[in-house]
């Protein structure tokens, strides 16, 4: 039987694994949606022009930009990631004919601008959002969980003796190096034993089944 270290490489494989399964199920929802807006739709200006509204219409063409598109992000209400970045879900709005969208003289090409994800227009991508943050939000405790077990084992061999099925989530060349008769921990407990007891193992492995059904290589 190969010792298999716990190294800074063997978790960085870990974590990378677990990152594409979760992008492998972010697949199953499909591209993600553009949203067609008329460049006078009162839902672009109101979100670009906000309280220069009212001067859309008198201003000069030639003062103003013209793009085909603009980027937009909204705050997904249902999402509730530490890091608040992670809250949010950009998009493309792209306009609809030749026109193109009309923007502010001070408005840069490559600028996000915050929209209103309750606004009717916005309930395709809104129904998007919210199972794309779902799956991300439900693949970051999967890798908090199984990353903060793996750091309080001693090897990869004693994490697979206390949890079998953690090696869904080991990179295919580890556990080839894994040669391990799977044994239960005794009454000694560990600390790696003291962090297993924090996981619902059931639910981590649940999530290794949806990545499998979504295509994942697992």
């Amino acid at each position: 039987m190969a010792f298999v270290a716990i190294s800074k490489d063997f978790m960085s494989r870990v974590e990378g694994k677990i990152s594409n399964m979760c992008k492998a199920e972010l697949k199953t929802l499909g591209d993600k949606p553009v949203l067609a807006l008329n460049p006078a739709d009162p839902f672009f200006i109101s979100t670009v022009w906000k309280e220069h509204a009212h001067l859309y219409p008198l201003m000069p063409k030639e003062w103003v930009g013209k793009h085909a598109e603009v980027s937009m992000k909204f705050k997904v209400p249902e999402a509730s990631f530490t890091d608040e970045s992670k809250n949010n879900f950009g998009f493309k709005a792209a306009a609809t004919g030749s026109q193109g969208f009309f923007f502010p003289p001070n408005h840069a090409y490559y600028d996000t601008v915050v929209c209103d994800p309750h606004s009717p227009v916005m309930a395709s991508i809104l129904e998007y959002a919210v199972k794309y943050k779902e799956i991300e939000q439900r693949w970051e405790t999967v890798s908090t969980k199984v990353v903060q077990f793996l750091r309080a084992c001693k090897s990869a061999n004693e994490a697979i003796k206390l949890w079998p099925d953690v090696k869904t989530y080991f990179d295919s060349e580890d556990v080839k190096r894994l040669d391990v008769k799977v044994v239960r921990s005794g009454s000694k407990e560990s600390a790696a034993a003291a962090a297993l007891a924090n996981i619902d193992t059931n639910e981590m492995m649940s999530a290794a089944v949806i990545a499998r059904l979504s295509g994942a290589q697992v």
